[in-house]
């Protein structure tokens, strides 16, 4: 299932690259995709077939896939998640609101999802499962997992804590 989350996990983030380029030409909203932080080591080659290359490590933690603001100023921080199969979604946080050392979200992600969330951004979390597109606030998570007391969302759950988007349309 690993794959095919990550593929999947590959399709929803070019799908909202798509949607971030549509707000951006209605002059609603400016979003971009994060880069994963690395290093360049050493200098960039050419290989054998003309293409240039470098070597490279991670330099950092990734937090959200997505920053920006909307055309009133507001910032804007989305994680993009994608789940893959029948299964609740591993979300990673814990009854008392922590990231746990494994699941969907990881600690330096949530990290900056809540201090985005307590500053008032828009704050989502955008889970592609179960055949639809769903967005959730970190808070709406927060209270959902405190309640069941497990780090999970069942597919009869989410839609009690997330909007079911319409594509990836999470800008109303």
């Amino acid at each position: 299932m690993a794959g095919i989350s990550k593929i999947n996990g590959e399709a929803l983030e070019s799908a909202l690259d798509v949607y971030h380029g549509h707000l951006a030409t209605q002059r609603r909203a400016w979003v971009r995709r994060v880069g994963v932080p690395v290093k360049v080591l050493g200098k960039p080659s050419v290989g054998e077939r003309g293409r240039w290359y470098f070597r490279a490590c991670f330099d950092g933690f990734q937090g959200a896939d997505f920053v920006g603001h909307d055309n009133a100023g507001r910032a804007i921080v989305l994680e993009a998640k994608s789940h893959a199969g029948p299964s609740p979604w591993a979300s990673g946080i814990d009854g008392k609101g922590c990231a746990m050392p494994s699941g969907a979200l990881d600690h330096a992600q949530w990290a900056e999802l809540l201090t985005a969330e307590s500053a008032g951004c828009i704050t989502l979390i955008i889970l592609s499962a179960w055949g639809a597109v769903w967005s959730m606030t970190p808070h709406a998570l927060r209270i959902h997992t405190a309640s069941v007391g497990r780090s999970t969302i069942k597919p009869d759950e989410v839609q009690h804590i997330a909007r079911r988007l319409r594509g990836v349309e999470w800008l109303v």
